[in-house]
């Protein structure tokens, strides 16, 4: 014999489903401790973390205040160099100065008494960062590397060649060759630091003499 079934009879007789269910099952994108199944396409997506430059810069800009903080960096080398500073400002570089990132002036309380100008030079081996300490009679308290790429002529940070520099002035060639010797496997990375170092020179000019 047939039965027929009403239509609300149907629906009372029809799997409940639970509050907040899916209407589409999405409980078969579950696994057994109801986690989203691993690997299933059609599962739904996580919303993603938006991660932008400017999020990156801000992150790296706080890096960058903790290490000072903590007393390393520029201004630490500098304070090395000048003990007595009782401030080191930060002033944007001359224009022209090429590779040049950033121009740090020490004060004692009678005024200034050393530059530091960081810059960035170009070897071989890629671009390397250097940082040169100049006194007001522009001669070079100290030259170091602060960064550099690689292996290949990474004997340039040896202080067999960066203490040449020390007390070179405006008078001096500051060429490689001539007052200055290369090490031996690093003659292009010692030409840039070379070159580097003579337009630190000139750029502490440039900079004492607009601030006169």
């Amino acid at each position: 014999m047939r039965v027929c079934t009403s239509p609300r009879a149907a629906a009372s007789r029809a799997p409940k489903r639970c509050h907040g269910e899916p209407r589409d099952g999405g409980a078969k994108h579950l696994d057994t401790t109801g986690r989203p199944r691993l690997g299933d396409p059609s599962a739904p997506k996580a919303p993603r973390l938006g991660v932008t430059p400017t999020v990156i810069s801000a992150a790296l800009a706080v890096i960058l205040v903790m290490a000072g903080c903590a007393g390393g960096g520029v201004p630490s080398a500098i304070r090395r160099s000048f003990p007595s500073a009782v401030r080191v400002d930060l002033t944007a570089p001359p224009p022209g100065s090429q590779g040049v990132r950033a121009v740090h002036v020490a004060h004692d309380a009678s005024g200034v008494i050393g530059y530091g100008v960081e810059q960035t030079v170009v070897s071989r081996s890629g671009p390397f960062v250097i940082l040169v300490l100049i006194s007001p009679d522009l001669r070079v308290r100290e030259a170091t590397i602060l960064s550099y790429p690689g292996e290949r002529g990474r004997e340039v940070r040896s202080p067999a060649f960066t203490q040449q520099f020390v007390g070179k002035g405006l008078d001096d060639p500051l060429r490689l060759g001539q007052d200055i010797d290369a090490m031996t496997g690093a003659t292009i990375s010692s030409r840039a630091m070379t070159e580097g170092v003579r337009q630190a020179v000139r750029v502490v000019q440039l900079t004492a003499a607009d601030r006169r």
